[in-house]
């Protein structure tokens, strides 16, 4: 068992100088977290806990003070397991439950934020040969936010399909993964995205690798939702990406060479990115600004003595 706490107390203030003082400065935070850790046969768990609270002042300049204060509250527990159960079989499984709350008391208006977060993972592990290994992962994901006069809700799922080889001159790792997000109220997406990584030995020293896959990414809840940055028109970033290479290293008594050469390609629509809004330049918001196309060669050389 680990277990720590702190707390902080300040009224932060300080003079200026000619008698000027700044002022709402202060702050009260206090914060625990305890971590137990456990064994068992074939593995073992880890369980995490943590709570912070804090209030503080939002000081303005000595000319224009401010009265503005915020209180914070964080909480999160969070869990993994692991066992072994055969030669063949390997489990591990985690989750996680988090709430996080924000209210801001303003001359202007008050707000309030609230977000709440649940998650289970889980991935099992199949060794079928030697050189042929299974595995499949499911993870499920709940998150929820709340503010003054407004409410989003999504519901996530993934799954993942992997195969690796693993053969006297051909390593391969074959994967299909699945994605569903489904917003309340909103569009939802769901997608499949294969990916094959792909290395095989030429003759000693000398090795030829190609990669592919689908990288099909949903906007996050945050910005989507969350207000006065989100932007709820956002699509998903649907990308390609392809790099073929060869890779040759060799020893010769304590001296090392090695070399490199990749080229790759990559064709993504729908570029997620952050920019000025239109309305206030000062207000950064997430937009979709097209296809994006990138295609490149790297290429890399190195010599060692030990």
């Amino acid at each position: 068992i680990s277990a720590s706490t702190s707390v902080l107390l300040t009224d932060g203030n300080y003079e200026y100088g000619s008698g000027l003082r700044r002022t709402n400065n202060d702050l009260k935070q206090v914060n625990a977290g305890i971590d137990i850790f456990g064994k068992m046969e074939g593995g073992g768990w880890h369980t995490k806990m943590y709570v912070n609270g804090s209030r503080r002042g939002a000081p303005g300049s000595t000319s224009w003070p401010s009265e503005d204060r915020q209180n914070d509250k964080n909480a999160f527990a969070q869990g993994t397991l692991s066992k072994k159960f055969s030669d063949i079989y390997t489990l591990n499984v985690s989750s996680k439950a988090a709430y996080d709350n924000l209210f801001y008391k303003s001359v202007w208006g008050d707000s309030e934020y609230t977000q709440k977060e649940y998650q289970l993972n889980s991935s099992h592990n199949f060794r079928i040969r030697e050189w042929w290994d299974l595995s499949f992962a499911a993870d499920g994901r709940w998150d929820e936010l709340g503010s003054t006069g407004y409410r989003a809700t999504r519901y996530g799922a993934v799954s993942t399909l992997t195969s690796v080889f693993r053969l006297d001159r051909l390593k391969a790792d074959i994967s299909v993964e699945y994605e569903g997000t489904f917003d309340k109220g909103a569009s939802s997406h769901s997608s499949l995205s294969p990916a094959a990584d792909i290395r095989y030995t030429l003759s000693e020293g000398l090795e030829i690798s190609a990669f592919g896959r689908r990288a099909y990414r949903t906007p996050t809840f945050n910005e989507l939702y969350y207000p006065n940055y989100g932007n709820p028109d956002l699509k998903p970033e649907d990308a390609w990406l392809t790099d073929i290479g060869l890779e040759w290293h060799k020893k010769s008594g304590r001296w090392q060479t090695n070399a490199k050469l990749d080229g790759f390609y990559n064709y993504l629509t729908d570029k997620i990115t952050s920019a000025p809004s239109a309305a206030n330049p000062y207000l950064w918001l997430p937009y979709n600004i097209g296809t994006v196309k990138a295609a490149g060669i790297d290429a890399t050389a190195g010599i060692a003595y030990s």
